[in-house]
């Protein structure tokens, strides 16, 4: 199954309510099955990840906005993990060992031979159009 995640946030600065899992599931449950629920108090948002993406719609539809203990609070679509995010382990999480044996990112070489420093052929530099080509061109 496909699966979404939306982003929400309480409007204004700290201090945020003291928000919990129960909160979010009791708000958004309505919407569709949740995943699971990623809260970061200490920032005042947290993420909902549903089991379909027309669930996560209609529940950024419905939410923004709105007011979750006393706060109003955007609800939007979730970015993607910034390339290697995934992989790094989270603040205050320390790696395990089995991390350690994933293989490292793969970058493109250059081709075999290395890259041709070859001037462009003439006849690709000195090529004319066809007659009509030029006549249209001209007019």
């Amino acid at each position: 199954k496909a699966r979404a995640t939306l982003y929400l946030r309480f409007q204004g600065d700290a201090p945020y309510p003291n928000l919990t899992e129960g909160d979010i599931r009791d708000k958004f449950y309505s919407f569709g099955e949740i995943v699971s629920v990623r809260i970061q108090a200490e920032k005042g948002q947290a993420f909902v990840e549903y089991t379909e993406p027309d669930a996560c719609e209609l529940a950024i539809a419905s939410m923004n906005r709105k007011e979750l203990l006393e706060r109003n609070m955007y609800v939007k679509w979730a970015r993607a993990p910034k390339r290697g995010e995934a992989a790094a382990p989270k603040r205050g999480e320390e790696e395990s060992s089995s991390q350690n044996n994933v293989p490292k990112v793969v970058r493109p070489m250059a081709p075999p031979g290395g890259m041709s420093k070859a001037p462009i052929p003439k006849a690709f530099t000195t090529a004319k159009p066809p007659a009509h080509v030029a006549a249209i061109a001209a007019a």
